[in-house]
């Protein structure tokens, strides 16, 4: 299995998917605004697919990698390019809170609040399949990955 992989075509997709642009902001924005929405709904269906649009995940497959390459260079752009992500997605989401007129938190809200063993035992082996899925560049079983976390 190894030995078939292009590894300059694994690290070229690594790295376009996960640089800080104004196409990704504008992604963190948007599934930022409509999570946020959805937990407010208590729409346990739409939270669950709003992580199909979150951009976020190119960063952290990014920084994982690099970790693992040790590209400190690259690293510190995912860095960089997760912390603006997540800054901003953490300004929208106190934005459209703050003008909400719920106080109370929901159903949804609530269950996200006391993660046990079991949910990362899920980040685990959600995290290995999804570094398969990138080595061998299987971009459409990353969806699958995706709910699967969800």
């Amino acid at each position: 299995m190894v030995g078939g992989v292009d590894h300059g075509a694994v690290i070229f997709n690594v790295t376009e998917v996960g640089s800080l642009t104004p196409r990704y902001a504008s992604m963190a924005v948007m599934s930022c605004g409509i999570v946020i929405l959805d937990l407010l709904q208590s729409s346990a269906a739409m939270v669950i697919s709003t992580v199909l649009i979150s951009p976020l995940m190119g960063p952290i497959v990014q920084l994982g990698f690099f970790l693992c390459v040790v590209d400190f260079r690259l690293m510190r752009r995912a860095l960089l390019a997760l912390v603006v992500g997540v800054g901003l997605a953490l300004l929208i989401a106190i934005c459209f809170v703050w003008v909400s007129p719920l106080r109370e938190p929901t159903c949804e809200i609530l269950a996200r609040t006391r993660p046990t063993l079991f949910d990362l035992l899920v980040a685990v082996f959600s995290g290995v399949a999804g570094g398969y899925v990138v080595i061998t560049r299987k971009g459409e079983a990353i969806v699958s990955v995706a709910i699967a976390t969800a």
